[in-house]
Parts: C-alpha cells; structure tokens; sequence
C-alpha cells in the first residue's frame, strides 16, 4: 500500500500550484493551505519530491496540524477506556467526548479562515491572476479569495458532520427503554390535546424521533435571512397611494398589467389579460377583486415572503412573524401562528399562566387551508412558506437551492405526515378536516413500512436541481449516516484504494467522480470517515470484527496509516494501526517501516509500536518480505553484469553512491531495523544473504558495500576465527562462528552466517583494491613526494591481506544445492575478473615499489593452476566464462617481463625471484 499514497499527495499538491506566479523579487504568491497558512504556489511539488515527505512537505505537511489534534484526542479516548475496561458508560461518554473535540477544532478552523477572509477583503493590494483574485495579507503574502472561501465553507460542513453524527450516535445507540406507541398512557382521554400525543410520540417512537433530530439539526444550520432592514413598512404603500389619486381623478398614466405581476410573483404561464387595480386594500382583495397590485407592491411582497420562509427554514417562527410585522402586515404574521397544537392548561397540565388555552385547537383544518393556498392560490415564495406550514413537498422544493434546502423540504413534509397518521390512527383528525385534501408523505415514498431515510437521500442524489451539490464528500457522509449506509461509502473508498495499489497511476475519471462523488485522493474525507470508523468501534457499534465489511474499514484505515506516513508523520500510525487486527496491522506498519531511513526515529516508532500493542516482530518480518516481492523484478529480470568494473584503471565503483537506486536503499532500509530488535538478528541473517546476492548477480557493488557498512555481520552473529586466509569448511561451521546472543544457532542459520561473513570478506577485499588503485593514482600524481611509497606499501599490504585470499577461496563452502547454481552465477562474475585484477596489482607493484614483486604473478598463476580443489573451482570460474585464454596471455606477458628483466646487466632470475629480491618462487615451471 505504501507505493499508493504519494501519489494521492501529488494530486493535492499539483491542484495548490497549478496557479504559480512571480509578483515581484520579494512578494510572493501564495495559495491558502488549509490550516490558515500559505504555501508558496510559485513552487512545484513533484512526484519524486513527495516521495521524501521530510524534503517535499517540510515542516509544513499538506496534511493540516488538524491530523495531530485528530490523534492526540483519539489517543486520549483510547487512554481512558484502557484504564476503565469495565466502565461502560464512562467509555461510551469518552467517545462522545472525542465527537465534541473533533466538532469544536473544525470551528476552531472555520472561525480561523473567516478572520482570514475579513483581513484578506480589508487588503487594498490586490492582484488577479488567470481569473483568480488574490489580496496581500499582514505577513506580505498574497492568497487567493476562492480558496480561503472554499476551506470556510469544507470547514463548516465538517463541524456540521460531526454534529449530525453525535446526535445519530447518541439516539440510535440509546438503550433506555421506549413505551409502546400504540398503547397510550391511561391518563389519556379524547379532552387530551394533540400536543400531548406528539409528545408521547416523540417519546415512544425512535424513528419519529430520529426525524425531528435531523430536522432540528438541518434548520440549525441554514444560512441566515436577509436583513429586516430592506423590507418597507406600511402595508401595500404605493396601491394605496395609486387608489387615492385615482379617486381625486388625476391621471396616473398607463396602469400596469397583470403581466408585472405575474412576472414578480414568479407565476409563469399565465395569461396576460388587462386588468384594473384593486379598490380596497384587505388582504383578500386582488383574489376577490381579481385585480391587481402596483407592482413596487408586489415586488415587496414576495421580498417580505422570501423572507419570511428563510426564518422558517431555521426554525424561527418568531422571527418569520416579526417579518411580517415590520412590513406592516400584521395578519399575515398572525395567520402563521396556526401551527401550535393546543394546550389546555385545565387539562393537559399548568402552564405559566393557570386557566389557559394557548395553540390552534384546530391545527389539522388549518394545515389543510395552508395546503390549499400553497398550491392553488398563492405562488412563487409564498407558496413555498403555506407550503412548509402544511407539509407539502412541491412548492417548497420549487424554491430549493441547497443540498440542505431539499433535505429540509422531504423531513418537514415527512414529520408532519407520520404525526398526522399517528394522531389519524387515534382518531384525533376532526370529520370537517378530513373533507379537504393533504399531502401524505408516506404514501408518497411507498408507505410506513417503506425505509424512509434511504429514499430521501436517493431522492436528494438524483436530483438534477442539486447535482454537484449531493457529490459533496461531507454532504456524502452526512447523507450515509442518516441513511445508515455508511458500508457503501467503507466499500467504495475500500475499493479505490485496492485499485490504487494495484495501479499506483490510477486516477478517477470525470464520471467515476460523478458516479460516486467519492474520491479516495480527498485526504480529509479519508481522515473524516477513519475516526467515525474508530469511534463507532470503540462503541461496539462498527461493523463485526469477522465481517468483510470491517475488512473493508480496516483496508480504510491502513490508507489513512499510509497517508501520514507519507507525509512524514510516522509517529503517529502505531496509534491508528492499533485499532485495526493485529494482523493488518503488522502488514500495514510493516510496509511504512521501510520508508523510515531516521535512526531516531525508527526507535521511538517501535517503542510506540509496542504501547500500542502492535507484534514488532511480525511487522518487521512483513517489511521483509513485502520489501522482497516489491524489489524482486529488479534483480531477477536482468542478465549478470557483463562488465563489474573491478578492472576499471581509476576505480572499482564500490563508493558511487549514484549508482544505488531506491529498490537498493530500501532493501538495506529494511534490514537495519533488524538491527533495532536483537531477538530477530539471527532470523534475519538469511534475509541479508538475499540481499547480497541481489546485488552481486547484479553488479550492485555501491550497493553491496552499502550494506557491508550499515548491516555488519558482527552485529548478527559473532565468528570465532573469521576465514580470511583458509578454505571457510561448511562441515565446521559451529565451531567458527557463534550466535550474537544467547540463542544457539541452528544449522540453516549458522550456513547463512557463513555466507553472510563471506560476502562482506568480498566487500573488503574490492575496498583494499579500491584503496590500491587511489594510492596509485596519488603516486603517479605526486612523483616527487615520497611518501608514496609508504602509502603504496600500506595499500599492497591490504591486498595481500584481504584480496588475495578472497580470490581463492571465496564462497567454495559446500552450500546446499538450491543455492549452488546462484553461488555459481556469482562466483563466474567476480572470481576472474579478482584474479586479474591481482595480476595488475603486482604488475603495479613491481613498477612502482620493487621489481622483485613481480614474481607474485606467477605465484598466483600456480594457485590458481594448482591440482587442489581450490584451484578446479577458479579454473572452472574461468572456463565457464570463457576467460581462462585472456588470463594465459597475462601470464604470457608478465612471463616475458620476468625474463626482460632477468636478462638486464647485472640482473638474473633465480628462485628467489629478479635480482634475488623477490620472494616468489618459479614452480609454476616445475612441469611434471
């Protein structure tokens, strides 16, 4: 999964700097994150840069400081259950409690973004680039309007999301026990007023109650209703003027014709006919008259009833009625107040106020009369506000903007029909109310045994009106939790992350997105839909722990994991990975330990691992592995090298760091957390033999010499006597090397020790080359400083120590047969190529320290043709690479340098070598 998540951080990167500018040498351009600071837009954010979080996002993760506070909580709840396990109730209000912190830091954020706003509008620098206005703030950086806006308005959805989750939480996990809805109280009786039974109702039935919570919930955030101050006092001011200067006969132009009036009043497709202006001012007037208004009149009217619904649609009945009153129309205002069942004090109890009636008796009747006008004689936003009043869904949608606007329209229409069956069921609907028509809502959506909430979403989704809108993330969520289909959104989430890691270049398309309106690339729904998951489990209220669908929460969760620690923020994925199986979460973290190269910080990782009860072995041992089949095409796919550069005049190669690629770095990555956890050390030693032979079959030297230096085998076993100059005997292998604990080693892992040591006296014998062939380079470079030949001295020295016996006995341990036909591959890479290179040395050595030294040229060549074993396994090196010619013209040639050099004056070749000096001996020519 880890190779999943920096692309899901490119996306959000490249859409902050699509919009990069240049304002001058010391003004920069920002694009507003969202934690209120600026990232600098004229800077690009690449692919390869994200893949190190800490040199790609800084100090400043894309993520937000949000996801710190999200988990210092989420730390706290699991904290306080852990040292309450038996406390139930106290659990369960710590989960509540972390609903109300996750509530209170995203209005924290919203309140942030608007003071930013406010500042950035009071700015009088401003700039506009490719359509997009930015302003210059305090601190001297420009940001842009839309996305402080943008973040004010995702900000506040959260809060609200996290708001409507507490109350659905609270309601349905409830286990207080509900009284039957359909066996009344004895206390009540026919004189019992109907505000009684929707108590009882509200009471008894949890779905009742579930509508009026989301109801509440959605009329506590609608947007506010225009000022009071635009509507005029007075009544219908400019008809009455218009009457009085007709009645003194003046001339007052051409009237207008109804057409205005329609228009205002938004009543289309009417017909045109003239009309003449009303003669008195009643409000039944233009109805009874069937004439009309001055149109200033009508232009304020449905000013006043738009108005007036937006009071209705936060719940402000009171408000709504002041409204009224402060144009001026008194009866109106009074004609809304019908909506309050009746209390009688006498019966259903004191009120403040003894003896009293307050409410509409007749509530039902007057709903009907609502109804009437809403869709026969009123129109537009008044139709909309009789609409409400009496529960009816078409002319209260028909003014509907918002997601939240429809989702108000469908739970008034649906409270008021259940209430009105509830009280039909009781026989509480008066005959004479009955006689008139009323819209039924649960007829409407198939009946009341039909899943109500489901189809109000469904209904919201395919709404052409409020497309975009309804593919919102957070109106997503919302709409999940109201509709308890919050697996859908688990499942789709779950399935693009699957996608995604199966194909790291996986992007949505346009009509994936529309189709779903979930995108996994969206790193704070993700956050979002993780901590309700983790809420909901710390409740017993998720999904089953064996179900495919809590499998499909975890694959969610591992996500989020993956996501902070690609973005840099490593310590905390023990705290969400130890919410999830153990399983998954040595999986998950195993995959994020590789990314890890900090030393400090691996170690406190997994000491928080083991706090948070995560098994640090099986992580590590899936790092492994994970590490292995990810890298494993790079290394089996390609033919053995043909050129190692071990004969290369300058250098071996062992130090090019450039040379080491990622899939290298990560494999040695994964072993040094071996290191960290001293009870795996000897498990592991056969996974750092795979690795060797990754590089060597593959020419890997930087590599491998990498891994000599961070992984040494003396941190994983200790060897009794090393084998440096002697054939290293499998057979014997206990008694030359021990385990680095107390653990005895086992006879597989003592033969991978054996290997392990090996390989790193290969390493040391390329460093001791690589070592010859700088103090030559200085030497020929420096002529005249003669310390060279002390250097050279120390150099040739190491050779003879560590290259020499290499050459001849490197890796002829008799292995197991499975590993023979690898060892083999590598040994016909290296073995030729060191045996030629020390030829070269000594030929070096003999110009440049004593010509006695070349003598060991043909002390080499006898080892190598010697009838041992040692020798057939070099030769056979040779043969099978079809070098064994070039290495006979090397000792062809250093041959005749010999004899050159014996046949100088005063020079002879002896047994003891040129001149007498060398310590090599002639048996090569000892043929028998």
């Amino acid at each position: 999964m880890y190779i999943m998540a920096p692309r899901l951080l490119t996306l959000k990167a490249q859409s902050m700097s699509e919009r990069g500018w240049e304002m001058g040498d010391e003004t920069e351009l920002v694009d507003e994150d969202i934690n209120g600071a600026g990232m600098v837009v004229s800077e690009d954010i690449t692919l390869d840069d994200l893949e190190q979080p800490a040199a790609a996002l800084g100090d400043m993760s894309i993520l937000g400081s949000e996801v710190e506070s999200f988990a210092e909580y989420l730390d706290r709840m699991r904290t306080n259950i852990i040292n309450r396990p038996e406390d139930k109730d106290f659990a369960e209000n710590a989960s509540y409690s972390i609903i109300e912190s996750f509530t209170e830091i995203a209005k924290k954020r919203f309140e942030d973004h608007t003071i930013a706003l406010r500042d950035l509008e009071e700015s009088h620098d401003r700039r506009e680039v490719d359509g997009v206005l930015f302003a210059r703030d305090a601190s001297g950086q420009y940001l842009a309007f839309s996305n402080i806006e943008q973040n004010i308005k995702y900000w506040e959805r959260e809060r609200q999301t996290w708001e409507l989750f507490s109350l659905l939480l609270k309601h349905r996990l409830n286990k207080d026990e509900r009284p039957d809805p359909s066996n009344l109280p004895v206390e009540f009786n026919q004189y019992t007023s109907n505000h009684k039974f929707r108590e009882y109702l509200l009471l008894s039935d949890p779905q009742f109650k579930e509508f009026n919570l989301i109801f509440d919930w959605v009329k506590r955030h609608g947007p506010l209703p225009h000022s009071l101050s635009t509507l005029k006092s007075g009544g219908w001011i400019y008809t009455k003027d218009a009457i009085k200067l007709k009645k003194r006969g003046q001339n007052i132009g051409t009237l207008k014709t109804q057409k205005s009036l329609n228009s205002a009043m938004s009543l289309p497709g009417e017909s045109d006919k003239d009309s003449e202006l009303v003669t008195e001012l009643d409000p039944d007037a233009p109805a009874r008259q069937d004439r009309y208004l001055e149109a200033e009149d009508v232009a304020s009217d449905v000013r006043l009833m738009k108005i007036v619904f937006q009071y209705l649609r936060i719940g402000d009945l009171n408000g709504a009625v002041d409204a009224c009153k402060q144009a001026g129309q008194y009866w109106r205002g009074q004609s809304l107040l019908g909506g309050d069942d009746a209390w009688d004090a006498s019966v259903d109890g004191p009120l403040d106020e003894p003896n009293v009636v307050v409410g509409n008796r007749r509530r039902e009747l007057w709903r009907r009369m609502c109804y009437k006008l809403a869709t026969e004689a009123a129109g537009g936003w008044e139709s909309a506000v009789y609409g409400v009043l009496s529960g009816d869904l078409a002319t209260v949608l028909s003014v509907c903007r918002t997601w939240e606007d429809h989702l108000f329209a469908h739970l008034n229409t649906l409270i008021e029909s259940q209430y009105y069956n509830y009280l039909a069921a009781h026989q509480r609907i008066p005959a004479l109310a009955q006689k008139f028509p009323i819209f039924d809502a649960l007829q409407h959506h198939g009946g009341p045994n039909v899943k109500l909430l489901p189809k109000i979403i469904d209904a919201l989704l395919n709404d052409e009106h409020i497309h975009a809108e309804s593919r919102e993330a957070q109106r997503i969520v919302q709409g999940a939790l109201i509709s308890e289909r919050l697996t859908e959104v688990v499942e789709e989430l779950s399935k693009q992350l699957e996608t995604w890691h199966n194909d790291p270049e996986y992007e949505p398309g346009d009509i994936e997105r529309d189709l779903q309106g979930l995108d996994i690339s969206d790193f704070r729904l993700l956050r979002v839909v993780v901590h309700i998951l983790l809420i909901l489990k710390s409740l017993n209220a998720g999904f089953p722990s064996d179900s495919g669908q809590w499998e499909q929460a975890e694959n969610v969760i591992a996500g989020y994991i993956d996501l902070l620690a690609t973005a840099g923020k490593h310590e905390l994925t023990p705290l969400y990975a130890g919410h999830i199986s153990k399983k998954k979460a040595a999986k998950v973290m195993g995959q994020i330990m590789v990314k890890v190269t900090n030393e400090e910080t691996r170690t406190r990782l997994l000491g928080l691992m083991k706090t948070y009860g995560i098994d640090v072995s099986e992580a590590l041992k899936h790092m492994i592995n994970t590490v292995f089949v990810l890298t494993e095409p790079h290394y089996f796919r390609m033919p053995p090298p043909t050129w190692t550069g071990i004969l290369d005049n300058s250098t071996t190669g062992i130090y090019d760091s450039s040379s080491i690629t990622e899939e290298d770095r990560t494999m040695i990555r994964a072993l040094e957390w071996v290191l960290l956890v001293p009870e795996l050390r000897e498990d592991m030693i056969g996974d750092g033999c795979i690795v060797y032979k990754r590089f060597l079959v593959t020419g890997k030297l930087a590599a491998a010499r990498e891994l000599h230096d961070k992984v040494p085998s003396t941190v994983l076993v200790r060897p009794k006597e090393r084998p440096m100059s002697d054939s290293f005997d499998y057979m014997d292998m206990h008694e030359s090397i021990e385990s680095s604990t107390t653990k005895p080693l086992s006879e597989e892992v003592a033969m991978h020790g054996v290997m392990y040591i090996e390989f790193e006296m290969f390493i040391q014998a390329l460093i001791a080359l690589e070592k010859w062939k700088l103090a030559v380079q200085r030497a020929t470079e420096n002529k005249r400083d003669r310390g060279y030949k002390s250097d050279l001295e120390h150099a040739y020295e190491g050779v003879q120590s560590n290259t020499l016996p290499c050459a001849k006995t490197w890796l002829n341990t008799a292995y197991t047969k499975e590993e023979a036909e690898r060892i083999q591959t590598i040994r016909n890479t290296y073995i030729p190529d060191l045996i030629l290179a020390l030829h070269n040395v000594y030929i070096e050595a003999a110009h440049l320290i004593r010509r006695g030294l070349l003598m060991q040229t043909l002390d080499l060549a006898a080892s190598v043709g010697l009838n041992s074993a040692e020798g057939h396994e070099i030769v056979k090196c040779f043969i099978q690479t079809g070098r064994l010619r070039e290495y006979v013209d090397k000792i062809a040639e250093a041959s005749r340098f010999i004899l050159d050099a014996g046949q100088a004056p005063g020079r002879e070749v002896t047994r003891r070598g040129v001149g007498g000096h060398g310590s090599a001996c002639l048996d090569i020519w000892n043929v028998k």
